[in-house]
């Protein structure tokens, strides 16, 4: 990124934005890859004994930058786990949560990937993704 490679003296991935000359926006991660694991979403959902099957995040929206905090809906598809099987639809819920913390309680990671377009330019390269722990408001 640009500023990674203004801090650590080394070229520039071009994989974010520079900041904004109002100072607004600061870097925006705009090409994020995150390398497929070995466990199958099958597996992920049939080892939960209680959980969520959350199939998207909507109306993302950062709340501090620094430290990864991002707020958002559930969207198209949010159904409780019950002894590995999903047991029901649930309304969509609202998150808040530093990406950076969910990911510490990673469990399991998916092993496939799809690439979606990101709302701000961009893609990101996602596998299904089991977290232990994920704040919701």
């Amino acid at each position: 990124s640009f500023t990674a490679g203004r801090e650590d003296r080394k070229q520039s991935t071009g994989h974010a934005t520079p900041p904004s000359p109002q100072g607004r926006f600061g870097p925006a991660p705009m090409n994020l890859f995150l390398r497929p694991g070995s466990t199958s979403l099958e597996t992920m959902i049939k080892t939960t004994k209680f959980g969520l099957y959350i199939t998207r995040f909507w109306y993302t929206r950062t709340v501090h930058p620094r430290d990864a905090v991002v707020t958002g809906m559930t969207r198209d598809g949010t159904f409780v786990i019950r002894n590995g099987e999903i047991a029901h639809p649930i309304k969509s819920l609202r998150f808040t949560q530093s990406y950076v913390e969910g990911l510490k309680y990673t469990e399991a990671i998916g092993e496939t990937t799809r690439v979606l377009r990101s709302g701000f330019g961009g893609a990101v390269s996602v596998p299904a993704v089991k977290l232990a722990k994920f704040r919701f408001t």
